[in-house]
């Protein structure tokens, strides 16, 4: 199992304001969010931060339940959707387009979005992981799927194949968004990559 190292600086922000970002970035990549995915993601969310970045992302703990995690501040804003999609509006639209937490919940969000809302709960279920923090209490541990993360990018490191030297001309033919963006005026904050 990987070592996790841990930094105690400030998380990013409360966990609502996570979710905010979750729900925001969820549709611009046009990905429903239900309020159990959006728990979900931000189970595997803190542990990808504190794995990848030293930190926590928020500073609120993770409750272990029968159906899955629960962060209770989003709970109570959230719960009331159900398994019916949350529904986006501007006022769930971040107060600033940070790089980190956008990156992040993107990649967290490409990690599962082939996954509906069942199939997700189930592969939890199966992971060591989140079953540990079942057997342990009622808080889920982050250090726990901060090592799954850590694990799981050493197999895909071992696996990855060697890939030809690529001409940057080349990559923007193969990514015509990237292409687009860098072509146009903007501002530096446009070219953050949320998607």
């Amino acid at each position: 199992m990987a070592q996790i190292p841990f930094d105690c600086a400030p998380p990013f922000g409360p966990a609502e304001q996570l979710a905010n970002h979750m729900i925001h970035v969820a549709a611009e990549r046009g990905t429903a969010m239900t309020h159990q995915r959006l728990q979900i993601c931000l189970y595997y969310a803190q542990g990808y931060s504190l794995a990848f970045l030293e930190n926590l992302l928020f500073p609120e703990q993770i409750a272990v339940s029968a159906e899955g995690p629960i962060v209770r501040e989003v709970e109570e804003r959230f719960a009331r959707y159900g398994t019916n999609e949350i529904p986006y509006s501007e006022d769930l639209c971040p107060q600033r387009r940070a790089y980190h937490p956008g990156a992040l919940l993107g990649t967290i969000l490409q990690e599962f979005e082939q996954l509906d809302d069942h199939e997700l709960a189930k592969k939890l279920r199966l992971e060591a992981h989140w079953q540990a923090s079942c057997r342990a209490g009622v808080v889920a541990d982050p250090r726990l799927v901060a090592s799954w993360w850590c694990d799981k990018l050493e197999s895909r490191i071992r696996d990855r194949q060697p890939q030809p030297a690529m001409k940057l001309s080349e990559h923007l033919k193969r990514d015509p968004d990237l292409a687009r963006r860098l072509r146009e005026p903007s501002k530096p904050e446009a070219l953050i990559p949320w998607r």
